[in-house]
């Protein structure tokens, strides 16, 4: 299972995780913090990199509003790499 969590940031208004094309949407309705979506994703090779998309949305977050897009590559070993500049962020 996969969790995507905004409790460090209270201007959060809205999160999405996309992985091997499921994805769960969390939006904040009540409470200082928008739902945390989860994604349960079965594991063909325990050692292998996950590819996942992450969006927030922070205090001008509009419904309907895509926010800020990232793909991350989450390893194993716990590291986390921007896919996209190849940067670890872990």
């Amino acid at each position: 299972m996969l969790q995507l969590s905004s409790g460090f940031d209270p201007d959060a208004q809205y999160l999405r995780l996309e992985v091997s094309g499921e994805s769960a949407t969390g939006v904040r309705e009540v409470g200082p913090y928008p739902v945390d979506p989860e994604v349960v994703v079965p594991v063909d090779d325990s050692l292998a990199d996950v590819a996942v998309r992450v969006a927030g949305g922070g205090k001008s977050w509009k419904k309907g509003g895509t926010g800020t897009v990232q793909t991350l590559r989450l390893s194993p070993d716990g590291s986390v790499v921007d896919a996209a500049t190849g940067d670890r962020l872990t």
